[in-house]
């Protein structure tokens, strides 16, 4: 995993070859980080290891590129575009919080794996922008749900693609 500015200073010998290896092991790794990298410019690349999704940067948002795996969630969290998530409620209640800063056509996932939302709802935040054009969180109560969401704009919000 590394990121580099991709600016090779003017230096000698042993830091030059030295920071040219750091730009190599940036682009073999597609840039990989919890983050975008720093110095990221329209149609760059990265893999972002918080959520195992390679993303696009496109001058001004991060867009998912491809399929993101599945992930196995139990505790409250943030979901991020491209996620798909396998959501156990057995223990109690959840809320999964969308991104502040959607772009449209991003997606994300959810399936009841416990068949408990009729008894531990999952709570999806909406934080700041509306689901289905209303200005309130959603609340899944439905026994082995399985539901997605695309983003569309900042009237309509996150629409639900199927119930």
């Amino acid at each position: 995993m590394a990121q580099h500015d991709y600016d090779i200073a003017n230096q000698g010998f042993p830091a030059f070859r030295s920071d040219l290896n750091s730009v190599l092991d940036a682009v073999i790794s597609t840039n990989s980080g919890s983050s975008r990298p720093s110095a990221a410019v329209a149609g760059t690349l990265w893999y972002d290891t918080s959520d195992t999704t390679l993303k696009l940067y496109n001058g001004s948002t991060d867009i998912a590129v491809g399929q993101s795996s599945w992930s196995s969630k139990s505790a409250n969290f943030n979901a991020s575009a491209g996620g798909k998530f396998f959501v156990d409620t057995s223990g109690g209640a959840i809320t999964a919080t969308l991104p502040a800063s959607p772009a449209l056509g991003d997606e994300i996932r959810f399936i009841d794996v416990g068949a408990t939302f009729d008894s531990n709802a999952l709570t999806i935040a909406r934080n700041g922008k509306p689901i289905a054009g209303a200005s309130s969180d959603l609340v899944v109560n439905t026994e082995r749900a399985g539901l997605g969401i695309v983003f569309y704009n900042d009237t309509q919000g996150w629409v639900l693609i199927e119930k």
